[in-house]
């Protein structure tokens, strides 16, 4: 697989697969894809736009591509579910005042 040929498929308006977008990721972050050809591609995504397949398959692999900023741990199934809703709730627009989250959930 060659960074010119997904250029190339954007620009001419076909869909990418999911390999193709994380090949691309891939070679973005690891320095494998220089920035010109980076440029070229979001320059063909600016114009053509891609489907929300693409669009999803492209926040995966940009999600995957590093390391995550926390890992949430607890002891139980309810507990961890307790903190996903609370950072959820952390990180909306809300009209309802958010309480503060603890350090640590026991």
């Amino acid at each position: 697989m060659r960074a010119v040929d997904i250029i190339i498929k954007v620009r001419d308006r076909l869909e990418l697969s999911e390999a193709e977008i994380q090949f691309f990721v891939q070679g973005i972050t690891s320095g494998g894809i220089p920035d010109y050809q980076a440029a070229a591609w979001a320059m063909a995504v600016l114009l053509n736009g891609m489907t929300p397949r693409e669009t999803t398959d492209l926040t995966l692999a940009m999600a995957h591509s590093g390391e995550p900023l926390f890992t949430l741990h607890a002891r139980d199934r309810e507990t961890l579910s307790q903190a996903r809703e609370a950072i959820r709730n952390a990180h909306s627009w809300s009209e309802k005042p958010v309480q503060p989250l603890p350090l640590f959930y026991e």
